[in-house]
C-alpha cells in the first residue's frame, strides 16, 4: 500500500478482485522521488481486461482528526469522482473503496494504448498535455467539513461517458507506455444520499497526492522499475522453488529432444551424402569399365582384319 511518512494512518491501494496490486518504487536513478512530504509515487502492473478499484483507509493515527477527509480520483488526467470519510470513522479505521472510478460504470478497464494512438498525426499542444498524464492514476486528499446530507441525482448518465481519447504517437516521446484505461459497461447511477461539504484545502491544492503509474510488465522492465528476471538456466539451483525447478527440467528435456532431433537429422544427411558418393563412385567405375571394354574390342577387331588381296 502507498503511504506517506508525514501523514501516518492514511493508506491508498489499487485493488483488483479485492487484492491490492503489488507496488514498485521509481528507479533509483530517476528524477522523480519515491516520496516527498506531501506526495508519493508508485508503479503497478496493469494487465489487459483488468477492472480495478481505489481503496482508501484512514485510522486514528491520521493527524487531521478534527476534519472530514475527501479524496478525488483522476485517471489519465481526467477527473473521475470523489469519496468522503467522516472524521467519526477514523477511530474505527474505516476503509473507503471506490469501485472503478465512476459510479456510473462497472469499473475501468485497462486496454492496449495502441488502440488510442495515431501514427501519422502531427503533435499538438493538446496531445502533449494529454500524453504527459497518460498512465497515471492520481488520488488527491483534502480536508473538508461535512455540512449535511443531500439527495444525489443521476449525475453520470451513460450518454455522458467517454472512452479514451486518441493521442498522436509522437507525443509519447519514447516513453514505455502500452496501456491505457477505458470505461467499463455503463450502469446508470441511482438517486441516493450524498453529503454536502466545505473544502478547507482548495480542490487545486490538496494536502497529499498519491500517484500510481500503471504499466505492463514489459514497460516496467523497459523503464528499469523491475529488473529483468535472470534465466532459470543461469540461477543457482539452490535458489529455485519447486515450480521453477520443474519448469527448468521441462526446458532441459525440450532442449535435449531438440538436440537429439538435430543430431538425427545431421546423421541422416551424412548417410544420404555418403550414399550419393558411393553411387557416384560406382557410376564412374562402371563408365570406366565400359570405356576399357570398348577399346579392347576395337583393337581386337583391328587385329583380326586380314587383307586377302593379291599383289
Amino acid at each position: 500500500m502507498a503511504i506517506l511518512t508525514s501523514f501516518p494512518g492514511l493508506e491508498v491501494d489499487i485493488v483488483v478482485n479485492g487484492n491490492a496490486l503489488r507496488e514498485y518504487d521509481p528507479h533509483k536513478d530517476s528524477d522523480e522521488p519515491t516520496e516527498k512530504s506531501d506526495s508519493a509515487i508508485k508503479y503497478v502492473e496493469a494487465q489487459p481486461g483488468q477492472e480495478f478499484a481505489i481503496r482508501v483507509r484512514a485510522n486514528r493515527q491520521f493527524r487531521y482528526r478534527q476534519h472530514d477527509l475527501t479524496y478525488r480520483v483522476y485517471s489519465d488526467g481526467e477527473f473521475q469522482g470523489s469519496g468522503t470519510i467522516c472524521k467519526e470513522n477514523y477511530i474505527r479505521g474505516t476503509m473507503s473503496t471506490r469501485e472503478g472510478v465512476k459510479r456510473s460504470v462497472a469499473g475501468r478497464i485497462v486496454l492496449p494504448i495502441a488502440d488510442t494512438l495515431e501514427d501519422d498525426r502531427p503533435v499538438s499542444g493538446t496531445d502533449t498535455a494529454r500524453a504527459s498524464k497518460l498512465g497515471d492514476i492520481i488520488v488527491s486528499f483534502h480536508r473538508t467539513n461535512i455540512q449535511g446530507p443531500i439527495t444525489r441525482k443521476n449525475t453520470y448518465a451513460p450518454d455522458d461517458l467517454q472512452g479514451p481519447q486518441s493521442v498522436a504517437e509522437k507525443a509519447l516521446k519514447g516513453r514505455a507506455l502500452s496501456r491505457t484505461i477505458d470505461l467499463g459497461t455503463a450502469i446508470p447511477s441511482r438517486p441516493g444520499t450524498s453529503v454536502k461539504k466545505n473544502y478547507i484545502d482548495p480542490k487545486d491544492k490538496p494536502f497529499a497526492i498519491f500517484t500510481f503509474r500503471y504499466r505492463s510488465m514489459d514497460d516496467l522492465y523497459a523503464e528499469m522499475i523491475v529488473p529483468r528476471p535472470v534465466p532459470l538456466e543461469e540461477r543457482d539451483p539452490e535458489s529455485l522453488s519447486v515450480e521453477e525447478m520443474r519448469e527448468l527440467l521441462r526446458r532441459q528435456e525440450a532442449n535435449l529432444e531438440r538436440r537429439n532431433l538435430r543430431r538425427q537429422i545431421e546423421g541422416n544427411r551424412a548417410v544420404l551424402s555418403g550414399s550419393q558418393g558411393i553411387k557416384g563412385e560406382l557410376k564412374r567405375e562402371h563408365d570406366s569399365s565400359l570405356t576399357e571394354s570398348s577399346g579392347s574390342a576395337s583393337r581386337r577387331r583391328r587385329i583380326e582384319t586380314v587383307d586377302l588381296t593379291d599383289d
